[in-house]
């Protein structure tokens, strides 16, 4: 990025529903004051909604979501602020 670059981001919601949701999503960015837009990153998200009462299973209380590699990575990224020990 240089000082005028601008971004953009946009995103999908390609399907929702009472299990969880998946999106789809591009990051843009114009070097020419927004006349054209380059494509420079893409992500594909995948949501679950997990419940004791549904599925019949036992859950743990702790954050099963955020497990050692992630962590690491959040961590690598300067994010370790987002996640608790």
């Amino acid at each position: 990025m240089h000082a005028g670059d601008q971004i953009r981001f946009k995103a999908h919601l390609d399907r929702i529903d009472d299990k969880g949701a998946s999106t789809t999503g591009v990051v843009q960015r114009s070097t020419d004051g927004g006349e054209h837009w380059n494509d420079v990153g893409t992500i594909q998200l995948m949501f679950s909604h997990v419940d004791n009462n549904m599925s019949g299973l036992e859950f743990p209380e702790h954050n099963f979501v955020f497990s050692g590699s992630f962590r690491k990575l959040l961590a690598d990224a300067g994010l370790e602020y987002l996640y608790d020990d």
